[in-house]
């Protein structure tokens, strides 16, 4: 999935997009515990979201940025549209698409911020 939303970010980034501050957000959440209460009670969800962005020259100059502040705001905008009123954030990761088709990717270089975390309505 992540290579081709490099491909996919390529081409929004070669169309020419106008908003600088832009990114592409996945969001997932599952509540299937098989009848085991999540450790703060019952009414948990587990949600994953992925903030795609595109940086240029070897991830230095974003262009959609991607970074722990907005993988944040994304977790916790879709959160509070699906009726959550706290959160825990479990997990994040961050991964550079560097190396996924060099030299190509040296110059627009694609970033993933993976966030997963508990939403409790």
């Amino acid at each position: 999935m992540k290579f081709s939303a490099t491909f996919l970010l390529t081409l929004i980034l070669i169309a020419g997009a106008n908003c600088r501050s832009s990114q592409i957000a996945v969001s997932e959440q599952a509540n299937k515990y098989n009848g085991v209460t999540p450790l703060d009670g019952g009414g948990a969800t587990l949600q994953k979201t992925t903030v795609i962005g595109v940086h240029l020259i070897f991830g230095i100059i974003p262009i959609y940025k991607a970074d722990l502040d907005t993988a944040l705001d994304r977790f916790t905008r879709e959160a509070r549209e699906r009726g959550a009123s706290k959160v825990r954030i479990v997990n994040t990761t961050k991964e550079t698409g560097i190396w996924y088709l060099p030299p190509f990717t040296f110059f627009i270089t694609p970033i993933f911020y993976d966030m997963t975390g508990e939403v409790y309505r």
